[in-house]
C-alpha cells in the first residue's frame, strides 16, 4: 500500500516536461484504416501515400480512434463485438477488449478523451456507450445513450461526450465524470457522424437519413441547441446520405462525406454554408485530417481505397488502394510526431505531517529519485502532451501543456527557454491524482547536416504542489529522440 505522498509524487512526475517542439521536427504521420470486408487495418505512410503493412483485427472493423499521443489505435469490430488495440510502434494488435456480457454485433463509433485515458464506444444494438480505461484496457462503466447510437465525439476539454442516436434522431450529451446523460438534443433524421470544433463551441452532425435534403445540424455547445442546418445535398443527385464529419484544425471548414452522392461537402463554418464539392467515388464513409489541415483523407468503401485531398486546392491528389470495404469511421489519422527517451527526476517534498494538541501542523520532507521513459507528443498545431512510465512499469501518467515560451538563438544550435504552468494527472490502481506543476528550463536542439532536428536535451528546475504536498522542488534531465 502506497502512502499518500508516494501516490502524489506519481502524479507530479509527469508534470515537469513542458517541452515544446520546433515545427521543423514534425514528421509525416500514419493513417489506420479499418477494412470491414477483409477484417484488417491498413497502415498508410502519409509521407509516401503507400500501405506499409496490414494488421489483422476482429470481425467487421468499422470504427476507429487514434490516441492523442499516437501510440495506440482503437478499432471497433462490429460483428465480433470487441475492440482491438493496436500498438503503433510495432504495428500489431496487442489487446482485444470484449464489450458487453455477451458478444452481439453492433459496435460502431469510438472516440478518445484528450488525456488519452478513456475510450468511449457506441454499441448500436444495446444502446449503450461503453467506457474503457486505456491504461488497463478494462471496461470501467457504461451509460444508456439512446436508440441506435452510432457516432461519438469528445469535447476538447474532455468534460463532455457527444453521441448520435440514429434510432431516435437525437444527440446525447454525456458527463464522463458521472457516466450520465445530461440532455438529448433533437436533430434531423438518422444522425450518423459527429465532430466538435477545436474551440469546443460547435458540434456538427451528419444526418444520414435526411435524403434528399441532406442537412448537417450545427449545435451550440453552450446552450445544447441546434442553431443552424446546412444543406449539403448535391443538386444533380436524387439522394445523398451524409455520413462522416471532420473539422479543420483552425475551425474554419467542416468536411462531410456523402455516402450515396460519392463526394465530400466542404462547409464554411464561419457562415455555415456549403461552399465546395469534392468527388471521391462510390460510398465514402470516414474522413480525417492531418495535424495542420493541409490534407484530407477519405475512406471510400465502394472502391476499397483512400482518397488523399489537398484542402487548399480542394482536389484529389491520389487514390491509395487498401483492404476490402474500408469504413474508417472516426479519427483515423495520427495527428503528430512522437519523441521518446529516458528521463530522471530528483524531487524534494515538504508536506503536512502530524498535528499536535494545539492544532499546529508539523511538516515533513521526503527526497526521492525516479527513473523511467518519457514520451512527448506534438501535433504541430494546438497542444502538446507528455506521458511518463517508470522503469518498473508500475507508475505512469500524462501532462498537457497550458503555456510555454520558446526563444530561438541563431548559431550552430537553437536554445530554448521554457516557462509555464500545466495541469497534470496520473492513474494508479484505480485512483486519479491531479494538480499543477511549474517549470523553468533550458534546452538544446541537435540537428543533422540537413537541419533536421534529431534530439532534444533538457534540464531545469521544477516547483509546485499536488494534493496535500505543500511544496516540492527538484531537477530533471531528459534526452528525447524521434
Amino acid at each position: 500500500m502506497q502512502t499518500f505522498i508516494q501516490k502524489s509524487m506519481t502524479g507530479i512526475l509527469v508534470c515537469f516536461l513542458m517541452l515544446p517542439l520546433h515545427s521543423a521536427a514534425l514528421a509525416a504521420p500514419f493513417a489506420y484504416v479499418p477494412n470491414a470486408g477483409s477484417n484488417d487495418v491498413s497502415v498508410l505512410d502519409l509521407a509516401t501515400n503507400t500501405v506499409v503493412t496490414t494488421i489483422p483485427v476482429g470481425t467487421g472493423p468499422q470504427g476507429v480512434a487514434v490516441s492523442p499521443a499516437g501510440t495506440r489505435v482503437y478499432v471497433t469490430n462490429y460483428a465480433s463485438s470487441d475492440v482491438s488495440v493496436i500498438d503503433t510502434a510495432s504495428n500489431s494488435a496487442v489487446a482485444t477488449i470484449p464489450i458487453g456480457p455477451a458478444p452481439s454485433p453492433g459496435l460502431l463509433g469510438i472516440a478518445i478523451n484528450p488525456a488519452g485515458t478513456r475510450a468511449y464506444v457506441a454499441d448500436s444494438i444495446s444502446g449503450h456507450v461503453t467506457v474503457i480505461d486505456t491504461i488497463t484496457n478494462a471496461v470501467v462503466g457504461s451509460v444508456i445513450s439512446g436508440s441506435l447510437p452510432y457516432g461519438v465525439a469528445v469535447h476538447p476539454s474532455g468534460a463532455r461526450v457527444y453521441v448520435t442516436n440514429s434510432g431516435e434522431d437525437t444527440v446525447s450529451v454525456i458527463d464522463p465524470s458521472t457516466h450520465s446523460v445530461l440532455t438529448r438534443i433533437p436533430v434531423r433524421h438518422q444522425p450518423y457522424g459527429i465532430a466538435v470544433n477545436p474551440a469546443g463551441t460547435r458540434v456538427y452532425v451528419a444526418n444520414y437519413g435526411d435524403s434528399p435534403q441532406s442537412k448537417v445540424s450545427v449545435i451550440d455547445t453552450a446552450t445544447n441547441t441546434v442553431i443552424q442546418e446546412v444543406d449539403v445535398a448535391h443538386p444533380f443527385t436524387s439522394s445523398s446520405a451524409p455520413m462522416g464529419v471532420s473539422v479543420h484544425p483552425d475551425g474554419t471548414s467542416v468536411y462531410v462525406t456523402n455516402y450515396v452522392g460519392g463526394y465530400v461537402a466542404v462547409i464554411d463554418s464561419v457562415n455555415n454554408v456549403w461552399t465546395d464539392t469534392i468527388t471521391v467515388g462510390d460510398q465514402p464513409v470516414g474522413v480525417s485530417l492531418n495535424s495542420d489541415g493541409s490534407r484530407l483523407y477519405v475512406a471510400v468503401k465502394g472502391t476499397s481505397s483512400v482518397s488523399v485531398i489537398d484542402t487548399a486546392a480542394k482536389t484529389v491528389l491520389t487514390t491509395v488502394p487498401v483492404g476490402t470495404s474500408p469504413f474508417a469511421f472516426g479519427q483515423f489519422v495520427a495527428q503528430g510526431v512522437l519523441w521518446k527517451g529516458p528521463v530522471s527526476f530528483s524531487l524534494k517534498f515538504t508536506y503536512p505531517g502530524t498535528e499536535d494538541a494545539r492544532g499546529n501542523i508539523k511538516f515533513q520532507s521526503l527526497t526521492q529519485t525516479f527513473t523511467g521513459m518519457v514520451e512527448l507528443f506534438e501535433d504541430g498545431f494546438a497542444w502538446k502532451q507528455v506521458t511518463f512510465m517508470s522503469n518498473d512499469g508500475k507508475t505512469g501518467g500524462y501532462f498537457r501543456t497550458i503555456s510555454s515560451v520558446m526563444t530561438d538563438t541563431s548559431g550552430g544550435s537553437e536554445s530554448l527557454l521554457i516557462i509555464g504552468t500545466g495541469d497534470c494527472s496520473s492513474s494508479m490502481t484505480g485512483e486519479q491524482e491531479t494538480g499543477i506543476a511549474y517549470i523553468d528550463a533550458k534546452g538544446t536542439l541537435k540537428k543533422d547536416k540537413t537541419g533536421t532536428i534529431t534530439s532534444i536535451s533538457f534540464s531545469g528546475k521544477i516547483a509546485g504542489g499536488v494534493g496535500q504536498a505543500t511544496v516540492l522542488s527538484g531537477t530533471f534531465r531528459a534526452t528525447l529522440t524521434r
